[in-house]
C-alpha cells in the first residue's frame, strides 16, 4: 500500500482525516438514535416478545457495534493529535 501527501504535508492530511472521521462518527452517533428509537417502540408494541426476540437482539447488537466504533475512533484520534 502506498500513500502519497501532496501539497498541504502532513497537516493537510491530518485535518482531512480529521473531517473524515467526525463526520463518520456524527453518522454512527445518528444511527445508534435511530436504532434506539426503533428499539423502543417495538418493545411498546402489543405483540408477544418471543417473535422480536432475535430481531432486539439485533438492534442491540449493533448498537454496541457502533458505540465501539465511536470508542475506536476517538483512542485514534488522541494517538494522532
Amino acid at each position: 500500500m502506498r500513500i502519497e501527501i501532496n501539497a498541504g504535508g502532513l497537516k493537510s492530511f491530518f485535518d482531512g482525516v480529521s473531517r473524515f472521521t467526525s463526520s463518520g462518527v456524527s453518522n454512527s452517533a445518528q444511527l445508534i438514535k435511530s436504532l434506539q428509537a426503533v428499539r423502543n417502540r417495538a418493545t411498546r408494541l402489543p405483540l408477544d416478545t418471543g417473535t422480536l426476540g432475535p430481531a432486539l437482539t439485533f438492534i442491540d447488537n449493533r448498537i454496541r457495534n457502533e458505540e465501539h466504533r465511536i470508542a475506536s475512533v476517538a483512542r485514534v484520534m488522541q494517538k494522532v493529535a
